[in-house]
């Protein structure tokens, strides 16, 4: 009889005990062990995405608590899957934001109207991006910095925030840091070793590779993107 009663008072400790590790287990899935908030950044090369599945995926040790999507390239150019990424990864409960491809070589005010006319952005969405990996071909590296801080002006206005600059780290040191070290960076280094780099670590979101395999996304590769404290990255 004793026996019996013991059980019984253990069942309720023993469930109490395994919600709790289940509660703790989503906890660190959230995060990895420095606390950073793992996130993709996708375009139409991603082809159509099952968000739902990428919001619930259990592959990587992480839970995707961020998607930053392709809306535009250059002065006049839309990405063809970026409304419909955009609505469901909102719909399933992802932080968003949206980046645009600046080509150096077109018009800088050109190129921020066309961010601006496609993408709408709320309060608590991600901070615009804009990605500039390219070297600039008809214009020397001066010039392309006069147009990307009249674009940086202009997104400025009317976001209210600065956009993050999208760079990889050899043209962040080389051609951007000095003059744009007043807006974030998001890095790309993929090489693990570089985790340890005064660039990458001051970094506001490293991508640290561009082959992570995910549930719902069938199409290509997809870029893995850590951030140190995702509440910086809002807009307010």
């Amino acid at each position: 009889m004793k026996k019996k009663c013991v059980e019984k008072a253990l069942v309720p400790a023993l469930v109490v005990l395994i919600i709790g590790f289940c509660l703790c287990y989503i906890r660190c899935r959230n995060s990895n062990p420095t606390g950073e908030a793992f996130g993709i950044d996708v375009s139409e090369y991603q082809g159509k995405i099952n968000w739902d599945s990428v919001k619930n995926q259990t592959k990587t040790q992480k839970l995707v608590r961020f998607a930053i999507i392709r809306s535009t390239m250059g002065a006049n150019k839309k990405d063809a899957s970026f409304d419909v990424n955009m609505a469901n990864a909102r719909r399933v409960g992802l932080l968003v934001g949206a980046y645009h491809y600046y080509r150096p070589n077109e018009n800088s005010r050109a190129q921020a109207e066309n961010f601006i006319r496609n993408v709408s952005l709320k309060k608590g969405d991600i901070i615009p991006v804009v990605d500039i990996e390219a070297p600039p071909k008809v214009q020397s590296w001066n010039s392309l910095k006069v147009g990307l801080r009249n674009y940086v002006t202009l997104i400025e206005k009317t976001y209210g925030q600065k956009p993050i600059i999208y760079t990889g780290r050899a043209i962040w040191e080389n051609q951007l840091k000095q003059d744009f070290s007043d807006c974030k960076l998001w890095v790309a280094a993929y090489n693990p070793k570089r985790r340890e780099d005064p660039t990458v670590k001051g970094a506001a979101i490293h991508q640290f590779s561009d082959k992570i395999r995910l549930p719902g996304i069938r199409k290509n590769y997809v870029d893995g993107d850590d951030v140190r404290a995702i509440e910086t990255l809002l807009l307010k």
